[in-house]
């Protein structure tokens, strides 16, 4: 999986939830997610389900997710 940083700032904003707040939620350092939202970072897959868990979305609004052929 591969975040879609754009997305995920954009639901972020629209929810009015803080960077901090959602990095709490998900288990992760509020400077981890600040690099992982402005895209300077990839975040593994288990942040990307705590991250998506944490702003109530379903994975797909926020990563991309790759079907192994």
């Amino acid at each position: 999986m591969q975040i879609i940083s754009e997305a995920l700032k954009a639901i972020r904003a629209r929810s009015g939830i803080t960077q901090t707040a959602v990095a709490e939620l998900a288990g992760i350092s509020r400077p981890n997610y600040a690099h992982i939202e402005a895209g300077r970072r990839q975040a593994t897959d288990a942040q990307i389900v705590g991250i998506a868990e944490a702003l109530v979305v379903p994975l797909s609004a926020i990563a991309t997710i790759e079907v192994a052929a």
